[in-house]
């Protein structure tokens, strides 16, 4: 059984306190001359690690570096042992120096000039921040030893307070005000996120999925597109998109698909192991060992596999979480063997069951049947029996994932099993804590919305996800873990920056997030802010793509575009979203041409092939060009190398050779995402 104190740990983490205090404000820089010194904590001391002073040195170069981004004055840091004769005085710093007359504190960290003037950080939690000012000075903190969160994330806290933002990766998505004086108004916060765990995975553009795109495209190689991506994500302030978020925090608890080690140790031992398929046989050799199904209910596999988790702990004492979920999907079926089909009760949730004629071979065909979480509970709590014997306090953790998505009708959960709840949607999550989900956290695919298969269009889903963030945070979820944002920033943008704001502070509103995400906008905020809601209005009434949809919200970029006119770097964000909808436009033609032809229409097959070499070009131009904008190699392989274009020859269609050597050789011939439509596309591409 989990002791009370680690019952009690989550309990705490759940705490947060924020609040705001008006005092009189402190000028950081005023009139382009610096008003403000940064001091850090001198030397590490025994109650807090060497890591900890590497963090609030990093954190106060980087509000040094902004500062002088905003401002052109690069601020002094110092350290609290090279200020002599400082004193503590009605609570003001005061200091006499000929060289800082006048000068303002920003202290970094939890330092001695800290604890004299009487703050206290023990109201801090893990990933917690604190900004709190004074006469004449500024503390920002955050909670030690903490993975994600802390003074760092105080500082970023700070930058947006005086107009910072950070939309997506790169110059163009981050916003640093010019600004010849520079002050905060008074203000105390101290705030612990509610979720210590905050996951939200960050797309890998070089794993095998989007590698076979690069492949079809056959432009640059792995290496220097994995340089390309990085090279474009760079921005001025040299600050990583998710850092200043304050994603991250770590618990100790992880799960993901644990059993790829099973088949290649013991498939031609114990073949009788693994899941009983359609043709009568139990052969995965064809099957990726990630992929292979196994027999549940099989007794000598559950110790098997117990032994080799408490072999595990054994050399490695201190982890606090094993994995127990099945492998994902492939081209093998869930076993059907008569001990297994036994484990699901009757009266379980109806379902679809893929099954696959041969394992390894993609043939396949539905049947109805039942949920098999019942089955999946067998498994999971057999194993955290023999387990537990041993290690009472480790945790197990398992999804409530595709065909096991619903909770179990007939079996409870082992006290120690740990739910990543995949869902989303909030319909069974308190049914999985019914059924004895004492710990309990979101693991959703919801970013995948928009993109992710066979088509991609824009997609915003602010609302949805404020009320399923505020739901699950309510409901006691223990940490997120979002799969995945795809570096579709131009179309889902808003979405990745929607689920950074969230994990911190689940309970901000959707009106909150979209203002403050298009105040990097400027003048044209309030027509980005309909661009937005229009594409959002889509998506929630389930309406399909029109052509219209497109002219309408062209027409929005147009308005902003004319409110912010020589603004340019405004001007480059506005191209960006612009050059994400000039994209998905040509899909939805030339999706328009596959309707026509499926019902029967005559089509214009020289108009489908010029369309095709503009989608083709497009995608390289992107490629190379702006790789944020749209993920193409990820997208070339979520539509199967545009498979559902087959009938009107666009499968695997590429630009003729021709085309493409003459676009790559001149370099006037690149989108600027000024191009408003289609008609200026096919000319800029001299097509």
């Amino acid at each position: 059984m989990v002791g009370k104190s680690f019952y009690l740990i989550f309990l705490i983490l759940f705490q947060c306190f924020f609040y705001l205090i008006g005092e009189s404000s402190i000028k950081i820089v005023e009139k382009g001359v610096a008003k403000s010194l940064i001091v850090i904590p001198s030397v590490p001391k025994e109650e807090i690690s060497l890591q900890n002073r590497i963090d609030e040195v990093e954190a106060s170069s980087i509000l040094q570096r902004y500062i002088n981004l905003m401002s052109g004055v690069k601020l002094d840091i110092v350290k609290e042992t090279d200020l002599k004769n400082i004193i503590i005085e009605n609570n003001k710093i005061v200091f006499k120096s000929e060289k800082y007359v006048g000068y303002n504190f920003i202290l970094i960290g939890d330092g001695d000039l800290t604890k004299k003037l009487g703050i206290k950080t023990d109201l801090l939690k893990p990933a917690g921040i604190m900004i709190k000012t004074g006469q004449n000075y500024i503390v920002i903190t955050g909670a030690k030893e903490v993975n994600g969160g802390g003074v760092k994330k105080a500082v970023f806290e700070l930058l947006e307070k005086l107009g910072c933002r950070y939309l997506w990766p790169g110059e163009v998505g981050e916003m640093i005000p010019k600004k010849e004086t520079i002050e905060i108004d008074g203000i105390d916060i101290v705030y612990n996120p509610p979720i210590p765990q905050r996951g939200v995975r960050w797309g890998n553009v070089l794993s095998d999925r989007p590698l076979s795109g690069l492949e079809f495209l056959g432009i640059i190689t792995k290496d220097e597109f994995g340089k390309l991506f990085k090279e474009k994500g760079k921005n001025k302030g040299k600050t990583e998109w998710y850092q200043w978020y304050g994603v991250g925090g770590n618990f100790g608890i992880s799960g993901g698909h644990a059993f790829s080690w099973v088949y290649p140790k013991y498939g031609k031992e114990h073949p009788e192991w693994f899941a009983l398929q359609a043709d009568g046989t139990r052969d995965m050799s064809k099957v990726p060992p990630e992929r292979v199904r196994l027999c549940k209910s099989n007794k000598e596999l559950i110790k098997a596999i117990a032994e080799y988790v408490i072999e595990y702990v054994k050399k490695n004492p201190n982890v606090k979480s094993v994995s127990l979920s099945p492998n994902d999907g492939g081209y093998a079926s869930f076993c059907m063997c008569e001990e297994c089909k036994k484990l699901d009760p009757p009266n379980a949730p109806k379902i679809k069951l893929t099954i696959f004629e041969k394992p390894g071979e993609s043939k396949r065909y539905e049947i109805d049947y039942v949920s098999l979480t019942d089955r999946m509970v067998y498994f999971w709590n057999s194993i955290a029996e023999i387990v537990t014997e041993k290690y009472p306090d480790l945790l197990f953790v398992v999804d409530a994932y595709s065909v096991y998505s619903q909770p179990p009708v007939e079996r409870k959960l082992h006290p120690n099993i740990v739910v990543r709840y995949v869902p989303s949607t909030e319909e069974y999550w308190n049914d999985w804590k019914k059924a004895g989900a004492r710990y309990i956290f979101w693991r959703p695919n919801i970013l995948h919305e928009g993109g992710a298969r066979s088509k991609i269009k824009p997609h915003v889903m602010v609302n949805r996800l404020c009320k399923l963030m505020k739901f699950f945070t309510d409901n006691g979820t223990m940490a997120t873990d979002f799969d995945s944002i795809l570096h579709h920033w131009s179309l889902h943008g808003l979405n990745y920056y929607t689920v950074a704001k969230l994990v911190w502070n689940p309970y901000l509103k959707p009106e909150e997030i979209i203002k403050e995400y298009c105040f990097a906008f400027g003048k044209g905020a309030k027509y980005i802010e309909d661009y937005f809601l229009t594409i959002q209005d889509i998506i929630e009434n389930k309406k399909e793509w029109e052509i219209n949809d497109f002219k309408k919200l062209r027409e929005k970029l147009k308005k902003a575009e004319e409110e912010v006119k020589d603004e340019l770097e405004i001007s480059s964000r506005i191209n960006f979203l612009r050059t994400g909808l000039n994209f998905v436009e040509v899909e939805f033609l030339l999706d328009e041409y596959v309707t026509k032809k499926e019902k029967g229409e005559k089509i214009d097959q020289n108009e489908v092939k010029k369309l095709l070499d503009l989608h083709y070009l497009m995608m390289i131009d992107i490629l190379l060009n702006n790789p944020y904008a749209v993920n193409i190699p990820y997208y070339i392989w979520g539509t199967g190398r545009f498979a559902r274009w087959k009938s009107i020859g666009g499968r695997d269609y590429k630009a003729p050779e021709e085309i493409v050597k003459k676009f790559l050789s001149d370099e006037k011939i690149r989108m600027t995402g000024k191009e408003n439509s289609i008609e200026e596309l096919l000319s800029l591409y001299k097509l």
